[in-house]
This record gives structure tokens, C-alpha cells and sequence, in this order.
């Protein structure tokens, strides 16, 4: 885990996980999210551009996405 003891280091991958992050594309991926129901459908994204800041600096969002086998809840990777 990342803590103050144990600082992410400059290019490491950080994955977090979240919400509300609205809409996701292709479309194919949107007609597959049900609400209440685990996602189970094809590779996706968040429609709308995901940003970050850690320590008070800009980290890069390598991808934003719905979860395979989760309900609402979206994956982020930070770098």
C-alpha cells in the first residue's frame, strides 16, 4: 500500500478505484452496463476525460473504466 512510510515513487503505476465517473464508450460497452448488476461486458472507458493530482501534482490517467465483475465502480490507472 501507499502510505506516508511508503510514498509512491515518480513512474510507478497506481490503480485506485471510484465512482460517478459517468458515461463509457464504445457504445457496445455502454448497451452492456446495467445499474445493480456486475459489469461483464467488453473492454471500455470513461466518455469524459478522467484527471488526476497526487501530492499536488498532475498524474497521468493511463485509463478509466468500468470494472469487469463489479457494480458501479470504476478502475483507474495512474502513473
Amino acid at each position: 500500500p501507499i502510505t506516508e512510510e511508503n510514498p509512491a515513487a515518480p513512474g510507478e503505476l497506481i490503480v485506485l478505484y471510484a465512482s460517478g465517473l459517468g458515461p463509457i464508450s464504445p457504445q457496445e460497452a455502454a448497451n452492456a452496463a446495467r445499474a445493480g448488476v456486475a459489469y461483464d461486458g467488453p473492454p471500455n472507458s470513461a466518455a469524459i476525460p478522467v484527471s488526476a493530482f497526487v501530492g499536488g501534482s498532475s498524474a497521468t490517467v493511463l485509463g478509466a473504466g468500468l470494472k469487469k465483475g463489479a457494480i458501479g465502480i470504476y478502475e483507474v490507472v495512474l502513473e
